[in-house]
Formats: C-alpha cells, structure tokens, sequence
C-alpha cells in the first residue's frame, strides 16, 4: 500500500475527541438522574406526615385536681398521621404546662367493631413511637396539680388551665419536623 492510501482511510474522529465525547455523555446522564433522583426523593418525603390531633380526647381518670392539694389525674388522647408512610415520633414538648404534666405515653390504637372509640387497652411505652401511614396511637397524659398552685392563683390568673397544647417532634424521610398539636377536643383541665 502506498503512502497516500493509508491517510485516506484515517478516521474522521481522534481518540481524544471520542473519550470527550463519551466523558460528556457519562456527566450528562450523571446530571440528569441526580436531578431525576432528587426530585423523586422531595415528593416521597412530601408523602410523610403530617401529625395531627387524633380520633378523641378525654379523661381517663380524676379530670378535677383543681380540688385537692397533690391530685392526680389521666387524659387518653390521640396523635395521628394524615400521611401515606408512617412517621417516627422522636418526642413531645410541653414547655408551657411542665408544671402540670408528669409525664405522657403512647401506645397502638387498634380499634374493635362495636367497640369503645379509643381501641382496645394495649400496652404503654415511652417515646420514640412510630405512627402507621394514614393511622393513629393513643396517648396517656399524666397530671397532677402543682406544689406552686397559688403562684398561678396570686398573679391574678385565677388558676392554671391544661389545654393539652403539645409540640410533636417527627422524622420524614429527609427532615425532622416540630408541629404544634391541640390534643383535647373539649374542655381544658383546671389543675390549678
């Protein structure tokens, strides 16, 4: 073969400007699945929660403290999850009425036809409680009135109400979440 031949064959494309153009294909296509993958990440944790009052609230036992000096007292109340994945519930605060909570816990929610609306009695627990996509757990208050009743009293407030205000702390998928709550559906509960 002669000189000029072999230089008519020589391919259009250089090795180098092929592994540009693979290189650039490879990051495109690297862009365009994270992107792709983030976006689907943000709408499945759009999917989680949120928390919510539940089902029903009330007195479980001595909802009257504002009576006695060192009276105690339980409301069963409800948290639910209006989301189509369940949600991890890291804590409650209740800043605002320490003096008046000793303590909550929860425990699953399973009702039975014919039933009483608050399910079955199941056992408690304390918290981290994970709540069921689009369902509910029970939550158990523990009061009791405060050894300091005449400080609320003595400020002109006439008495210290528990309005069973809660700050719920829950994890989606990508974040953890603080969503302020009304668990008591009627009436607060003077404790004072």
């Amino acid at each position: 073969m002669s000189a000029t031949s072999v230089s008519a064959v020589r391919p259009r494309w250089g090795k180098r400007r092929r592994w540009g153009l693979v290189c650039a294909i490879v990051a495109a296509v690297m862009v365009g699945s994270g992107v792709a993958g983030a976006l689907t990440v943000r709408h499945l944790d759009r999917q989680y929660g949120p928390v919510h009052a539940g089902l029903f609230s009330g007195p479980y036992s001595g909802p009257r403290l504002a009576s006695a000096p060192g009276a105690s007292g339980r409301l069963l109340t409800s948290l639910g999850n209006w989301g189509s994945h369940e949600v991890t519930v890291t804590g409650l605060s209740y800043l605002q009425d320490e003096p008046a909570v000793s303590g909550i816990r929860w425990s699953t929610y399973r009702p039975v036809p014919g039933g009483s609306s608050d399910g079955i009695d199941t056992p408690w627990h304390s918290f981290p409680a994970t709540i069921p996509a689009d369902g509910t757990i029970r939550l158990m208050i523990s009061l009791h009135r405060p050894a300091d009743c005449s400080r609320y009293q003595g400020a002109g407030l006439g008495g210290h109400d528990y309005t069973g205000s809660l700050v719920v702390h829950w994890k989606s998928l990508l974040h953890t979440h603080a969503t302020s709550v009304q668990v008591l559906a009627g009436n607060a509960v003077r404790v004072c």
